[in-house]
């Protein structure tokens, strides 16, 4: 079967469609469907995950995400600990927030 293969360009924009509507759970899925499907992940990838589970108050799946992706080769910018960081801000995780500040400060 021929056709246009998915890949971290199309990910990217399906991902970004899902943090666009608040979708974090659709978000979530995606980036589970570029895991399964060996399809590298950027930091592009990475913070529209994480703004989704910020739209959506979810700064325990945040977390989580980002603890998953830290350990890739995917590098972290700025937006995405943002990103984070808001999901904790918004749900009173003050401490994560917190912490978090003090991780992006030892990243690359």
């Amino acid at each position: 079967r021929s056709g246009v293969q998915p890949n971290t360009i199309t990910f990217n924009a399906a991902v970004s469609a899902c943090e666009k509507g608040a979708e974090w759970e659709k978000s979530l899925h995606m980036f589970s469907l570029m895991q399964h499907g060996k399809i590298e992940l950027d930091a592009m990838t990475t913070s529209a995950v994480l703004s989704a589970c910020e739209k959506g108050r979810e700064w325990g799946r945040a977390l989580q995400f980002l603890s998953i992706v830290t350990g890739s080769r995917v590098d972290l910018d700025p937006t995405a600990f943002n990103a984070a960081i808001g999901a904790c801000e918004k749900s009173n995780r003050w401490e994560h927030a917190l912490h978090l500040v003090n991780v992006m400060g030892k990243t690359k």
